[in-house]
C-alpha cells in the first residue's frame, strides 16, 4: 500500500488545512449581545421537529455490506499533528451542543440525519443495527469527509486520503494497525461521500420529534464519553490546548444559535429544566464570543425586577453603565485584536489562495480520477456479477451433470444387484437341484448296492443251498455206497454161512 508522509512545507499545508480552515470559517467579529436567548436567530438549514407519527428508524448497513473502495494512505509528519482532525470534529460536535438535528432525508432505505452548520461544516448521523449512531463530518464545500466516527474506530481524513485511524477511546493506532484497516475507511469514504450527495440532492425532511427524543439521550452520551476521552489523554489535551483554543470564538458562535434553538425545542416539549441549561449554555457561549463580557452586559440588562426603588434603580442604572463601559472597552479591544487578525488573515489568504487554486485543480483531477475509479470499479463489478453468474451456472450445469451421473450409476448398481440377484437365485437353484440329484443317485446307488447286496446274499444263500444239496448228495450217495457195502459184505458174510454143496 502506498504511503506518503507529509514532511517540512507539507506538513504546513496539512496543518492549514487542519487548524486554518477553522480559522478562516470560526473567528469572526463576535455578535452583538442579544436581546434574548429566546430572540436568538434559528441555524439556517434548521427545519422545526415533526409531530407526525414517527416513522420506523431502519439501520444503516454494516460495515461489512458496504462496497469496497480504494482509499490513498499519507501520513503527518510529527505524531501530534495526527489528533487534528478527531479534535475539529470535536469542535463540530461541541458547536452544534444540544440542538435536534436540521433535517433528514432518505438514502436507499435509511433516513440519516443531518447538522449543517452556518458556517459550512455539516455532519450526518446514521443508527446502527447493534445499536449507537456512525457519524461523518465534512469541512465546508467538500464531499468527502475529515472524519467518520462509529462505536469502535475511527477515520481521520485529508483530501479523500486516509490520514490517520483512532481507537474507541480516540488514540491513534500503530502504523501496521491503520494499514489493515484501510480497507475498512475506503468503504467508509464511498459511504460518506455517497451520503454527502443524498443530503444535497434529496428533500430535506423535519425530524420526527418522537425519533429524536429516542435517540437523544444516546447521542449525548456518546458526545460526553468522547469529551472524556480527551480529557484523559494527555497528547490530545496538549495539542487541543495549543490549537483549538485559538478557534472558541468562532466556534461559540455556532453554538450560541444551536443552543438556543434546543432551548426553544425544549421549552416547546414541557422540559423547563433541560431548556434553562440550554439558555446557560447560550449565555456562555456569547461570553466566549464576546471575550467573557457579553454575557454579563446581556443578564444586566435583562433581568431587571419589577418594583425597584428608586435608590435601587439607580444602582442598577450604575451597574449597567459600567458594564456598558466595560462592553465598549472590550469591543475596542476586539475590534484591534480584529484588525490585526484581519492583517494575518489577508496575509495568510493571499497565500492560501494560491494554495487554493492548487488545490481545486488537484481536487479537479482528483474527482475526475475518482469518477473514473468509481466508473472503473462498477464496470469491473459488473464483470465480476457477470463472471459469478457464468460460474454459477457452470457449476449448476457440472453439479446437474454430477446428479445425472450418480442417477446412472445409481440404476447401473439397481440392475447389477438385481442381476446378482437372479445369478444368485439361479445358483440356489441348480445348488438344490444338484442336491437333489445328488441324493437321489445317492438313494439309487444305495439302492442298488441293497439290491446287490440282497443278490449276493441269495446268491450266497443259493450257493449254500446248492453246497448243502450237494453235501446231502454226497452224503446219500455215501450212505448208499456204505449201504451197499454193507449189503454186499452182508451178501459175502452169508454166503460165507452157507455151506458149501457139493457139485452134483
Amino acid at each position: 500500500m502506498k504511503r506518503t508522509h507529509l514532511l517540512g512545507q507539507a506538513s504546513g499545508l496539512a496543518l492549514a488545512v487542519v487548524i486554518a480552515a477553522l480559522t478562516a470559517s470560526c473567528q469572526k467579529t463576535a455578535p452583538a449581545a442579544p436581546a434574548s436567548v429566546d430572540q436568538a436567530p434559528a441555524p439556517v438549514a434548521t427545519l422545526p421537529l415533526s409531530d407526525a407519527p414517527a416513522p420506523a428508524m431502519a439501520a444503516a448497513p454494516p460495515l461489512a455490506a458496504l462496497p469496497s473502495h480504494p482509499v490513498r494512505r499519507v501520513a503527518v509528519a510529527r505524531p501530534q499533528d495526527s489528533y487534528a482532525f478527531a479534535d475539529r470534529a470535536h469542535q463540530v460536535t461541541q458547536s452544534f451542543g444540544d440542538a435536534p438535528p436540521d433535517y433528514a432525508f432518505d438514502y436507499q432505505g435509511v433516513r440519516p440525519w443531518s447538522w449543517r452548520g452556518d458556517n459550512g461544516y455539516q455532519t450526518v448521523a446514521e443508527p446502527l443495527p447493534g445499536g449507537g449512531e456512525r457519524y461523518y463530518y465534512y469541512q465546508p464545500g467538500s464531499d468527502a469527509p475529515f472524519y467518520v466516527r462509529d462505536p469502535d474506530y475511527a477515520y481521520g481524513y485529508q483530501g479523500g486520503a486516509l490520514v490517520v485511524v483512532y481507537d474507541r477511546f480516540g488514540r491513534p493506532l500503530a502504523a501496521p494497525d491503520q494499514d489493515r484497516r484501510a480497507d475498512d475507511a475506503g468503504r467508509y469514504l464511498w459511504r460518506a461521500q455517497a451520503l454527502y450527495q443524498a443530503s444535497l440532492r434529496e428533500r430535506h425532511q423535519a425530524v420526527a420529534r418522537a425519533n429524536w427524543e429516542a435517540r437523544r439521550a444516546e447521542i449525548g452520551r456518546e458526545r460526553a464519553g468522547w469529551l472524556a476521552n480527551r480529557d484523559r489523554n494527555p497528547d490530545w489535551r496538549a495539542y487541543h490546548d495549543q490549537y483549538g483554543q485559538q478557534d472558541q470564538a468562532g466556534w461559540a458562535q455556532e453554538r450560541y444559535r444551536r443552543e438556543a434553538e434546543a432551548a426553544r425545542v425544549d421549552q416547546a416539549n414541557h422540559n423547563a429544566v433541560q431548556a434553562a441549561r440550554e439558555r446557560q449554555a447560550a449565555l456562555a457561549a456569547v461570553g466566549v464570543a464576546g471575550g467573557g463580557v457579553a454575557s454579563a452586559a446581556w443578564m444586566a440588562g435583562h433581568h431587571t425586577p419589577v418594583d425597584l426603588t428608586p435608590a435601587q434603580m439607580a444602582a442598577r442604572r450604575a451597574q449597567a453603565q459600567a458594564a456598558q463601559q466595560q462592553q465598549d472597552l472590550a469591543a475596542k479591544q476586539a475590534q484591534a485584536r480584529t484588525q490585526a487578525l484581519t492583517t494575518r488573515q489577508n496575509q495568510l489568504a493571499t497565500r492560501q489562495a494560491a494554495q487554493a487554486q492548487a488545490a481545486a485543480a488537484q481536487a479537479q483531477m482528483q474527482n475526475r480520477a475518482r469518477a473514473a475509479q468509481q466508473a472503473e470499479l462498477r464496470a469491473k463489478q459488473a464483470a465480476d456479477q457477470t463472471a459469478a453468474r457464468q460460474v454459477q451456472a457452470r457449476q449448476e450445469q457440472a453439479a446437474a451433470r454430477v446428479q445425472a451421473l450418480h442417477q446412472r450409476q445409481a440404476q447401473a448398481a439397481d440392475q447389477a444387484a438385481a442381476r446378482k440377484a437372479q445369478a444368485d437365485a439361479r445358483q440356489q437353484q441348480a445348488a438344490a437341484q444338484k442336491a437333489v440329484a445328488d441324493r437321489q443317485a445317492q438313494v439309487a446307488a444305495q439302492k442298488a448296492q441293497a439290491e446287490a447286496r440282497q443278490h449276493a446274499v441269495a446268491a450266497h444263500q443259493a450257493q449254500v443251498q446248492q453246497q448243502t444239496a450237494d453235501r446231502a448228495a454226497a452224503l446219500a450217495k455215501r450212505q448208499a455206497d456204505a449201504a451197499r457195502a454193507r449189503a454186499a459184505r452182508e451178501a459175502a458174510r452169508k454166503m460165507a454161512d452157507k455151506p458149501v454143496n457139493a457139485t452134483p
